[in-house]
């Protein structure tokens, strides 16, 4: 259970910071 959300926050924080970093 825990670990579903924690996945999917995960996600969308590395989908962030590559939009970010590839944005530069």
């Amino acid at each position: 259970s825990e670990i579903s959300w924690l996945a999917v926050i995960t996600s969308i924080a590395v989908l962030i910071a590559s939009s970010v970093d590839g944005s530069n």
